[in-house]
């Protein structure tokens, strides 16, 4: 089936997250014609979608019940986009269940991404049950589950879950093209905090790293939750500067040409397993930027750092003891660590083929929907 023929709808829970949009200039580059349709909420806006979008309602952070009910009144315009698109393509597993729901009776294909595995899903109890069997029923329903990383898929969606399934992993990497980091000016050594700021025990260990070591200095971007009062903490802090919002991929290479370490290590709750699994944003663009790590002990980004040697694995049981850490950190190892990174593969850290095998995968999708014989839907005004 010709791609450039497919009419694909992206469901999205925010608008600006960087993977959503990448996601969709992804579809596009291969032909596919992609509209979406999206909430909006206070979120990073990382990177905006490339092609036209239908907002279904405002939603907040945590307010879980509230949120069900605004995805239950938008159903009728979302019903509405279905009827012209050949395919959804599901930001999550709650709108994918959102999805589905909407799409009932009318025979259309819904696809997927897994981005993270929330400490809910994992959760015991009568609430994780009840949100697992619901998510086993909905996963096996899709007709591809995407993955940012194959552990998210084998550990939870098949070991767990006994989800069969298929499924296809495209990791959070660069796109190709991107322009190395801006020549670093001299000054004083440097880390970067940047992305979705919301772990209180990474800002309190920084924190306690700039009081501590007056000659370093942290440089903090994107968009902060948590501590909700962190813009003021950094005001007392003459070594911390905020730069606010900025835009990826553009804003990259002169946000990484400022620094010599980052920050990728935010501190799990004990019963979290994300971070054992995946990779983080901040691995992939610390690679491409040759700029070391400073990861947890034993997550995703932290099997990375040992495997390349290429930074610190952190996850000691007080501030203090973190600290100390990485205040043992010298010049030596950093140019070190920036060798290692420059040995590394780039196709370990940059998209190459993904894009190609992602259509190729919908297209078949969409090819056993509308066998030969059986016809599409017309085109319908969307206005």
């Amino acid at each position: 089936m010709n791609q450039r023929n497919i009419r694909v709808l992206s469901l999205l829970p925010v608008i600006g997250h960087p993977r959503d949009s990448k996601r969709i200039a992804m579809l596009r580059s291969e032909g596919f014609d992609v509209r979406a349709a999206a909430f909006t909420r206070p979120y990073h806006q990382g990177r905006m979608p490339d092609c036209d979008v239908t907002f279904l309602g405002h939603i907040e952070h945590g307010r879980y019940v509230s949120r069900l009910v605004k995805m239950m009144f938008a159903i009728p315009e979302l019903r509405r986009l279905i009827r012209n698109a050949d395919l959804i393509y599901a930001s999550g597993p709650d709108l994918g269940a959102f999805a589905q729901i909407a799409a009932l009776f009318l025979g259309k294909p819904v696809v997927i991404e897994v981005g993270d595995i929330r400490k809910i899903q994992v959760s015991r109890g009568l609430v994780g049950s009840a949100l697992r069997a619901l998510e086993t029923i909905v996963a096996n329903r899709a007709s591809l589950l995407v993955s940012t990383t194959g552990a998210f898929m084998t550990e939870y969606y098949r070991n767990t879950l006994h989800v069969g399934t298929p499924y296809l992993v495209i990791e959070n990497k660069l796109e190709p093209g991107i322009d190395g980091p801006e020549p670093r000016k001299t000054g004083d050594f440097t880390i970067g905090y940047f992305g979705m700021l919301r772990c209180v025990t990474s800002w309190r260990i920084l924190e306690a790293l700039a009081a501590s070591m007056p000659t370093w200095n942290i440089l903090v971007a994107g968009m902060a939750f948590q501590p909700p009062d962190i813009e003021k903490r950094i005001e007392r802090l003459p070594n911390v500067k905020w730069l606010g919002e900025y835009k990826s991929p553009q804003d990259l290479p002169q946000l990484y040409g400022q620094v010599d370490m980052i920050w990728a290590s935010p501190f799990p709750g004990p019963d979290e397993s994300n971070w054992r699994w995946a990779r983080s944003n901040r691995f992939y663009e610390a690679c491409h930027f040759r700029k070391p790590l400073i990861v947890y002990r034993g997550s995703g980004d932290g099997n990375a750092v040992r495997t390349y040697d290429i930074g610190i694995e952190i996850g000691g049981d007080s501030i203090e003891t973190n600290v100390r850490e990485i205040n043992a950190v010298s010049k030596d190892d950093i140019e070190r660590w920036s060798r290692n990174m420059s040995e590394i593969e780039p196709s370990v850290y940059t998209l190459t083929d993904e894009s190609t095998l992602l259509g190729e995968s919908l297209a078949m999708i969409v090819g056993r929907a509308y066998p030969a014989g059986k016809r599409r839907p017309a085109l319908m005004d969307t206005e």
